[in-house]
């Protein structure tokens, strides 16, 4: 069956590190298309294709129209992009969620509090939450966003996406228990997934030194000189409020996701 792939005994030892959506997506499109790579690399592949409508929403919204035609096609010809699109991975989909959730978030911002867009972006980080966890750290930088930008009572809205994220979390908790218990493929394989990757008892170890060369070695080869060019652009978005806003979440995201997970 498509949501616990090669049956019952394998399927606590697969999802207890990983939220599940992306898996039951590519084992849903096997169960309609047939077992075959080019039908399981459908889900990232779309995900990227389906990563550019936000993106570009959000750069017009941002920048303007002409601004984010060009930002859209300077993502889509990067090699990264067409990389992650064919890799088997929760990155594609992920990111198309999260950016789903930016620009939810932007709307709101800018045309005011509304049930659609909220609900969307509930929506949106509900799902990217169960494809893998930096949807979590979005939910935590726009939250803190509304926190310390908004006044009175509206300040409470940051309690919106933190909510998603507990209620997530509580879920995915709830469906590795479901799944095999508290023992091993339940949630203390979960347990011990994060005590690794956060680096309290990891397999292997990395200073911070090695993290920072890593990230500039692995950037510069990715992105050449064009990585100057990604952080002009960062930085000039920064000088207004009205870009900076935005930026400083997916910033959060990245810096996070970095920072939690990168010395194990």
């Amino acid at each position: 069956h498509w949501t616990t792939f090669d049956g019952p005994k394998r399927a606590p030892e697969f999802y207890s590190t990983h939220p599940p959506l992306f898996c039951w997506l590519c084992g849903l499109f096997q169960w309609l298309f047939g077992i075959r790579p080019f039908v399981v690399r459908l889900v990232p592949e779309l995900s990227q294709l389906a990563s550019l409508v936000p993106l570009f929403l959000l750069g017009r919204r941002l920048f303007g129209t002409t601004a984010a035609a060009w930002g859209t096609l300077v993502y889509a010809l990067l090699p990264i992009t067409a990389y992650f699109g064919c890799f088997v991975c929760y990155e594609s989909t992920c990111n198309f969620l999260i950016l789903l959730a930016v620009y939810c978030y932007v709307r709101i911002n800018q045309n005011g509090w509304s049930l659609g867009p909220a609900s969307a972006l509930c929506a949106a980080l509900l799902a990217g939450m169960w494809t893998d966890w930096p949807a979590y750290f979005a939910a935590v930088g726009i939250g803190l966003d509304w926190f310390f930008t908004n006044r009175g009572w509206s300040r409470l809205r940051c309690a919106v996406p933190w909510a998603v994220g507990l209620v997530s979390f509580a879920l995915f908790v709830g469906f590795i228990y479901q799944l095999g218990g508290a023992g091993s493929g339940g949630t203390d394989s979960l347990l011990n997934a994060l005590k690794n990757r956060t680096g309290f008892s990891p397999d292997e170890t990395y200073s911070l030194g090695n993290l920072l060369e890593f990230l500039a070695k692995e950037n510069l080869e990715l992105y050449g000189l064009g990585l100057l060019l990604l952080l002009t652009g960062g930085v000039l978005a920064l000088r207004s409020g009205h870009t900076a806003r935005p930026m400083l979440v997916l910033l959060a995201v990245a810096v996070l996701h970095v920072a939690a997970f990168s010395y194990g």
